[in-house]
Formats: C-alpha cells, structure tokens, sequence
C-alpha cells in the first residue's frame, strides 16, 4: 500500500477498490470520505514487471473545523503505536501548551496575580486582635461550648472599638462579667410543710452522699449556714437496688440522727409522706441513678414520684466534668421531672466548667448547691455567683469587683426571679 498526504487531501494505492478502502478504515476508521478513484501503473521489482494498481484520493472527516488538527494527533497516534497513552498525551500537551501563545500567557500571569490579591484581602479580614485571639484561646481552655464562645466573640466586636482591644485587662473584665451574668442562682426557699425534694440523675454523681449532706444542712445549720434555723428532716430511699445503697443512706441516718425509710413500689412514697410526722420540715429523696438512654426506667421513676397534694420538686444533679454533649442528654432526658435548678457535685475534681456554664445557659437552669468533696456534711454550700467565676482559669479575675457586681445575684437568686426556688 502506498499513502500520501497534502493538505489533508491523501491517497492509497492497492491492487483493488476493496483493498484502499479497507487500508484506509485500517487507518481512520470510518472518518473518511473518498473523492476520486483512477487506474494507475504500479512499478514492479527493479522498476520492472509493473502492473496495474487503484489509486484512491480521500480526506480524512472528523465533522469539526479542526479536522486537520484533530488529523494529526491521530496520524501521530497511529504512526508510533508503541508509544503509551501518557508518554503521547504529554507530548501533545506540551506541543500545544498555553504558554506558547504570549497572549495568552499575559491573560494567564493577570489572573493568577488577581487570585493572589483576593487570597491577600481574605487572609487580612480573617486576622484578628491579639487580645480577641487571647480570650478565645482561654475561653476553648475552660471548655466552653463553641456556641458561647462565638457568642462572647462578637460581643467583644461589638462593644469594644480596634483601639479599646489593646487593653487587654479591660477585655477580660468585661468577659468575666458577661460569663457570670449568664449564670443562674437558685436560692433554697420551703414554701410548703413538708417540701419534699428529690434528686435525680444518672449513676455515679454522688446523689446519695448529697442527700446526707442537704439533711444534715437543714438539721444543723451551723455545718454550713445554708439556712437560718434547725428544721425536722427525714430521708427516704428509692435505691434499694445499688450495691449497699441502702446501707450507707441508714448510715448516715444513724450517725446523723435523722431517719431513714425506704420504698419499692408504685404509690408507696405517697403513702409514707401522708403518715410521717406533722411536724416533718424537709423529706429529702434519694433516687435510683439510670442512664440518660434508658428512658422505660426513667419512666418508671418519674411515677413512683408522681404524689398529689404535697409541695415538692426535683432537683437535677451532675457532675461538674461531665462532657457538653452528654450534660444536653442528661438534661433532655430527665426534663420529665420538671426541674429548674441543678446540683453540681464533684466540683473539686475539674478545673475545666465551661462546658458546664455553656449548656446550663442553653438550657436556661439555674444553679442550687454545689459539692466540693465526700466529707458529710462539710462539703456542700449553696452556689454563688463568685464561687463558680472563681473556677475558671487562665482569667485575672478581680474578686471584689464580682462579689460587689453579683452580691444581689448571689444572696436572692436571678434579680427577675425565674430561678428562686
């Protein structure tokens, strides 16, 4: 077979119509289009002997005006089959590559300096005062929840001008303050005889040493001034299920001097309220401690407390280390029992709460007591203010400006009365 090529216009010569057309398709498939046959001489040996042969006159048609081009990259593909795939496509790209064209180069060069420009203004907007990058940074340390602390962000933008930043003493006392008025406080106030109180929450918070240290709060008010006078207290147990639960509840009775009873069953709380002692101040309940997931027996509990015609309320209690995402189950899960405030226990062993302040503030609950340790009754007081910004690290807090700014908080609960209890 004999090929040539000019102009896209190419020929092949064979012994027959059949053999061109199939060395074409051989070559370009169906891309082609013939435009002339004729008989031509075909030279033999030696110029010898010839015969005669079919010449075939074609173009190659891919339907596109770049037929030509797109002609020779297949020419080039076909004509050096052994070449790979990649080694052919680099070899077409660099042959063809932008930068060969100076335009279109100097197009390429002004967008990529107009990209760098706009990467400039961005990274500019996102830097921020150091004295803002400062506050985040302790605010992350205490482990408040992003949501607070996007929320302190721009109220520090908002409040403070580029030149009141520099003042980073200010900024602080600024940011303690609004941490503290986030804070709610439940004061204890027994508006009924008896109030009954019960605590509720998960396994392991030490609910039950909190209900040996509130009797012996209210019995005694001078373990810890909580309140003002001696009151009569009784203590009854739902727990009878927790390894020697009951035992140490009777214990602290006994050492206590304040008695202790127990219920198993569906209506008998109600029934060992209405037949104690007129005279009875404060009946405190110890609760059976349930998962947040375990929502048939938190369901069970929420009826054995369920009591008519007698003041009482349920107090939430948690630990202060417990994690953000698991205080808002807890809180979501145990909301059947109606609480408003919380009781925070084991303060002493986290020096991280914001996690704690974070989701009391989503939630909007307040604060009643708070635990510093296992010593009955020495280790409870009511909760202030002042005692949980004092809990918070990496913060220069100034401590006569806080108890002077939330004294009114801190003694008579939030100042339009929501959390007083």
């Amino acid at each position: 077979m004999e090929t040539k090529d000019s102009n896209n216009i190419q020929t092949v010569i064979a012994d027959t119509r059949d053999d061109c057309v199939a060395q074409i398709k051989k070559l370009y498939g169906n891309q082609y289009r013939i435009t002339n046959w004729k008989t031509v001489k075909k030279p033999g040996l030696a110029g010898l002997f010839g015969h005669n042969a079919v010449q075939a006159t074609f173009v190659v048609d891919y339907g596109d005006p770049f037929s030509r081009y797109s002609t020779q990259i297949v020419r080039k593909q076909v004509q050096a089959p052994a070449e790979d795939f990649e080694t052919a496509k680099k070899k077409i790209l660099q042959e063809n590559k932008p930068s060969s064209n100076p335009q279109f180069q100097i197009i390429l060069d002004e967008m990529k300096s107009l990209r760098d420009d706009l990467k400039d203004v961005k990274r500019a907007s996102q830097e921020e005062p150091e004295t803002i990058v400062k506050i985040r940074d302790i605010l992350e340390d205490n482990e408040f929840s992003p949501r607070f602390i996007r929320s302190i962000m721009d109220k520090i933008k908002k409040e403070f001008s580029l030149e009141e930043l520099d003042d980073f003493d200010e900024v602080q006392n600024a940011v303690v303050d609004w941490i503290g008025e986030s804070i709610r406080i439940a004061v204890p106030e027994l508006k009924t005889r008896p109030h009954v109180i019960a605590l509720v929450g998960p396994t392991g918070v030490g609910k039950t040493t909190t209900v040996a240290k509130l009797a012996a709060t209210y019995a005694n008010p001078a373990s810890n001034g909580i309140v003002q006078r001696p009151m009569n207290v009784r203590m009854i147990t739902i727990d009878i299920f927790r390894i020697a639960a009951r035992q140490q509840i009777e214990t602290y009775g006994e050492i206590m001097q304040i008695p202790v009873d127990t219920v198993d069953k569906l209506g008998d709380l109600e029934e060992k309220i209405t037949r104690m002692d007129t005279n009875t101040d404060v009946i405190l309940i110890d609760t059976i401690g349930y998962s947040p997931k375990d929502y048939e027996s938190i369901g069970r509990m929420k009826k054995i407390l369920e009591m008519r015609g007698t003041g009482s309320e349920s107090f939430l209690t948690v630990m202060a280390s417990t994690k953000a995402s698991d205080l808002r189950e807890i809180m979501k899960q145990y909301e059947i029992f109606g609480y408003e405030s919380v009781i925070i226990t084991k303060l002493d062993e986290t020096d991280c709460i914001g996690n704690l302040l974070s989701v009391l503030d989503e939630k909007n609950k307040s604060v009643a007591f708070i635990t510093t340790g296992q010593k009955v009754p020495r280790d409870i007081e009511k909760a202030t203010v002042v005692k949980l910004l004092m809990h918070l690290k990496g913060f220069k807090i100034n401590r006569d400006h806080i108890e002077e700014k939330f004294s009114v908080i801190d003694n008579d609960g939030d100042e339009d009365g929501r959390s007083s209890i």
